[in-house]
């Protein structure tokens, strides 16, 4: 009798749909957290334990209620499940699964645990710890989620409990004072400063503007100065966090860039990778400790939302067959098994195949692609030798982030944090970043026409109303070289942007009195960031013709490399304006790049002063 199961089963209905709930829902950290659980924490109890299973309890020193836990197991947005063995304490064994039935009225939740306790005592402790207390807090906490995920809120209620610390109140508001000076923005700073005393310790760990700003409705460029000049001034500090670019985990944090040697190992992988300056290496911003301190306790280790990006995650026992339920946005996902090399290229779109069936065996997932319906009837087979654990996952990034690439692209950030410079011989790839360089057409003769004193004094001027241009179109200035200038951008419609903008206002400008001819390069491609007499500098053939493309330029001409044109962005921006544009199209021969021709559109204005070459 002692051994029986124990089942309870609750419905709830929510206002909101399955996709709004699923990222509360499914954040099992802060979910038990609310829900009034103990911290969590890796154990060893076992040390001839399932190495397929983590080992984790409620209590470091004592190891009580410890546990080997079975890989989560998800189908967006719809269901969730995990199962745990405990290796002693109250239980032998729970596992708790979770649907979210969508209806007319929002989503159904059903929510079922299924516990075996230890003895009859646990057995009568279980009827009132799980079927009363637990039943009515995940009630009231079921509530809180409905009210966040039909309000588009991405954080828990404030906790009134919590506040600054009372003892730095002069110097909260001194900090406070002089943000609204250097920023001009009160609303965002008064925003930070009662979101940093109310708010929950979880959304204080790992603090993003770009997610804030959406939430307050602010310009996503405005906040994320503030949080800036915050560190800057002490409100806030900032790190590196290392995500491996395999399974996306945070492998190892830095305080600053210096810091970052590579290869880095991934525990999780158990393997050595590289980082990229545009995806695996972020910023993460949470208060000084002065200012309010944050504990670190953790309730959950796993769980859907320590991999957002993975869609489907099954674990498969050999032979076993699974048939799902989920409903995917439209893109491109990778399927992949743990025990199996390969992956399968998956095309998700809504005029696919609606029945799909994948077997794994021994044999390497060498499939080049499938196409899958948004809502497929998908069923998932382990015909291999192994348990697997099989993933559907989102190829593309979270674009919500601030990348060491973003933040090292504007000119705020180099300017406040001079000496964060990656270590000397380090080279970090950067996938995808632009950059724009500008020279001055026959600057010579303008020296010699009007004299040293005067023309360098033009030449400082016009590097000044390139530096405010840049930098108000999130962009960067590199260095200067000469006359030229070479500026980074996180995208390619800043940088034309920059250079139409700065064009006009060396044009309209009476100090020049049209003396100088302003020209531009802009290339957009992959490269290496480096450590140049202790600044951030960009090495590769992307610089090399983004730097050549400049050569081909004439008098205000801006050249624009066929990755940069190719830009939907881009394109829509030239042809939104008043252009009154002639095009065409020419093979470029850059010097350097004897072998290879490169294709680019000349664009002739027929009634302003400013041609534009791409």
């Amino acid at each position: 009798m002692n051994n029986k199961i124990q089942h309870y089963h609750w419905h709830w209905q929510l206002s909101s749909t399955p996709e709004q709930l699923w990222p509360h829902l499914t954040d099992i950290d802060r979910l038990n957290r609310a829900l009034k659980r103990p911290p969590v924490y890796k154990s060893d109890v076992q040390e001839d334990a399932d190495s397929a299973y983590p080992q984790f309890s409620y209590d470091r020193i004592n190891n009580f209620d410890a546990w080997e836990e079975e890989p989560f197991q998800w189908e967006y947005p719809y269901r969730y499940s995990v199962r745990r063995r405990y290796l002693n304490g109250a239980y032998r064994e729970m596992t708790i699964r979770v649907d979210l039935t969508p209806n007319a009225e929002g989503t159904l939740i059903s929510y079922q645990i299924w516990v075996s306790p230890r003895n009859i005592y646990s057995r009568i402790a279980t009827t009132f710890r799980l079927g009363i207390r637990y039943r009515n807090r995940l009630k009231s906490v079921l509530k809180q989620i409905d009210y966040l995920a039909a309000h588009n809120l991405a954080t828990y209620p404030s906790n009134n409990g919590q506040y600054l610390s009372r003892a730095n109140k002069k110097k909260i508001k001194a900090i406070h004072d002089r943000l609204i000076e250097n920023t001009g923005d009160m609303e965002a700073v008064n925003r930070l400063v009662e979101y940093l005393g109310s708010a929950d310790d979880a959304d204080l760990r790992n603090l993003n503007p770009n997610i804030l700003a959406t939430q307050w409705n602010l310009s996503r460029k405005r906040l994320i100065e503030v949080f800036f000049y915050a560190v800057k001034s002490g409100l806030l500090n900032f790190n590196w966090e290392l995500y491996c670019p395999d399974c996306r985990t945070v492998q190892k944090n830095c305080i600053t860039l210096s810091e970052i040697h590579e290869p880095i190992h991934c525990n999780d992988c158990d393997k050595e990778f590289y980082i990229n300056f545009d995806r695996s290496l972020q910023l993460s911003f949470r208060p000084d400790p002065s200012i309010r301190k944050i504990s670190d306790a953790r309730y959950s280790f796993t769980g859907p939302q320590t991999r957002p990006h993975i869609v489907v995650r099954q674990f498969l026992k050999v032979g076993e067959k699974r048939y799902l339920k989920t409903n995917l946005p439209e893109g491109t996902y990778q399927l992949r098994a743990s025990n199996l090399e390969g992956r399968i290229t998956v095309h998700v779109t809504d005029d696919a195949e609606s029945n799909v069936s994948i077997t794994m065996t021994d044999e390497k997932l060498n499939n080049p692609s499938v196409d899958l319906f948004v809502e497929p009837n998908l069923v998932i087979e382990n015909r291999s030798s192994s348990e697997q654990i099989i993933t559907l996952e989102n190829i593309e990034w979270d674009t919500k982030t601030v990348t060491a690439a973003e933040a090292t692209s504007l000119q705020l950030f180099r300017d406040l944090f001079e000496n964060e410079v990656i270590n000397k011989g380090e080279k970090i790839s950067v996938k995808n970043l632009t950059l724009m360089f500008t020279d001055l057409l026959d600057s010579t003769g303008m020296y010699q026409k009007e004299g040293d004193q005067q023309a360098v004094g033009r030449v400082i001027e016009h590097f000044e109303v390139l530096q405010e241009v840049v930098a108000r179109e999130n962009g960067a200035i590199v260095k200067t070289i000469g006359d030229s200038i070479m500026a980074v951008f996180s995208s390619p419609l800043h940088a034309v942007k920059a250079f139409v903008k700065a064009r006009r206002v060396i044009a309209e400008d009476t100090r020049f009195r049209n003396s100088l001819k302003l020209k531009a390069g802009i290339h957009t491609g992959k490269c290496v960031a480096v450590n140049l007499n202790n600044k951030i500098d960009y090495f590769g053939s992307m610089v090399n013709i983004a730097s050549r493309l400049v050569e081909f330029a004439e008098e205000n001409e801006c050249v624009l490399s066929e990755n940069v044109s190719r830009s939907k962005e881009v394109a829509d921006y030239l042809s939104s304006g008043d252009w009154g544009c002639t095009v065409e199209d020419i093979n470029a021969h850059l010097k350097g790049f004897n072998y290879r021709f490169f294709r680019v559109k000349r664009i002739t204005t027929a009634h302003s002063p400013l041609r534009l070459v791409i």
